[in-house]
């Protein structure tokens, strides 16, 4: 199987980063229940310098208040633009997901806490 090399990754994961932070308030991440009812957003998060392909948001854990009531389903990882970039269909749970929230349990009004989120660029190649 062929594999990317960790210089490669990172340089991906990197390029990642820059496009989904591109904007005013940089990367914003929404959390939706499984009928796509927006949940929770987070804005203006940031990456910290990555290793081995993974770069993880820094500055966490932060809060947001809920505008939504429901079971956090799923996530989306979206650029501040006219346009844009965006990742969607992220795992989301209290552990052993992509985006770790504090309780996947929401009402509106709540603060909800992001305690990680992470992008891995993985090494095999499809």
């Amino acid at each position: 199987m062929a594999t990317k090399s960790a210089e490669l990754r990172n340089d991906l994961s990197g390029d990642f980063v820059t496009r989904i932070t591109t904007g005013a308030d940089g990367m914003k991440l929404s959390i939706f229940n499984s009928s796509a009812t927006l949940l929770v957003e987070f804005t203006g998060l940031a990456f910290a310098a990555g290793a081995t392909g993974v770069q993880a948001v820094s500055g966490l854990p932060t809060s947001a208040e809920a505008v939504g009531t429901g079971t956090a389903d799923n996530a989306t990882v979206a650029s501040d633009e006219a346009t844009p970039r965006t990742v969607t269909g992220l795992t989301v749970g209290t552990s052993g997901a992509q985006v770790i929230i504090d309780n996947v349990s929401i009402n509106a009004g709540q603060n909800v806490t992001l305690q990680s989120f992470s992008w891995t660029e993985g090494a095999d190649v499809n």
